[in-house]
């Protein structure tokens, strides 16, 4: 199995994850990535988030209570959730200091900044997009407000603000 080491580094490795729950035609980009980019062997298990139901047809809340993916199941059976956490813990745990800076350098803070404003303020604007008790009028009109956000945001991030 490939991990990826800082070079010199005297740690035992870490322990890899096994499961890497996520919705079946979408991709939890964060977690996805850090585990692609650290070279970290995972599973990903379908749920089926209708049913709550994974691809083996186990309850999908006795998974994770709060009945959100993505989660990430270890080899001793923890389970950790949130997408930001779980990417955090992954590049921690290979050592990838390139994808998260050391622990106590403002650069971590900056990155933790970034991962909490895309999780609460970009990804879950779009939630009200996907619920069918909305009429397209009202989508129209949310799409304008999910635009602004993304257009902050995407100021920001090409003034390097980040």
């Amino acid at each position: 199995m490939n991990h990826k080491y800082d070079a010199g580094s005297d740690e035992p490795p870490p322990k890899e994850p096994h499961e890497a729950v996520l919705l079946p035609r979408r991709l939890f980009a964060g977690p996805h990535i850090v585990l692609r980019e650290t070279g970290t062997p995972f599973t990903a298990v379908k749920v089926d988030t209708a049913k709550h139901l994974t691809a083996d047809n186990t309850d999908y809340h006795r998974i994770n209570p709060k009945g959100q993916v993505p989660v990430l199941e270890l080899d001793d059976g923890t389970r950790l959730t949130e997408g930001p956490v779980i990417s955090q813990y992954i590049a921690d745990q290979a050592g990838a200091t390139t994808l998260m800076p050391a622990a106590g350098t403002l650069a971590r803070y900056r990155v933790m900044e970034w991962q909490n404003h895309i999780t609460s303020e970009l990804h879950k604007s779009f939630t009200p997009l996907f619920r069918p008790e909305l009429d397209a009028p009202a989508k129209r009109r949310w799409r304008v407000c999910c635009a602004r956000n993304w257009d902050g945001s995407t100021r920001s991030w090409r003034a390097g603000r980040f």
